[in-house]
């Protein structure tokens, strides 16, 4: 059997990725994150390493920090186009 691109996110990363999830399915939590980074991330009570990962908006970093890497990525790929609505075309 080949090795999967990426393994499935442990149980106790759960919680990070709820978070990730809310951002991507969610313009209100995108827009509580862009206002509050800290109080957002508080409200998880995520691990600082996941915090920073996800303040760099890599989704590389977020990955080792224990994202499922489609989440990371559509996470930092939404905040971007909400941060930056004039670079983007509607989707």
């Amino acid at each position: 059997m080949d090795r999967l691109h990426y393994s499935y996110p442990s149980p106790h990363d759960y919680v990070f990725n709820k978070l990730l999830y809310a951002l991507r399915m969610e313009k209100a939590a995108r827009q509580r994150y862009l206002q509050d980074p800290e109080g957002f991330t508080a409200a998880y009570a995520i691990r600082p390493e996941q915090a920073a990962a996800l303040r760099s908006m890599d989704p590389l970093k977020m990955g080792a920090a224990g994202a499922h890497p489609l989440l990371g990525f559509m996470a930092a790929l939404l905040l971007k186009m909400d941060t930056e609505s004039q670079k983007f075309t509607q989707y």
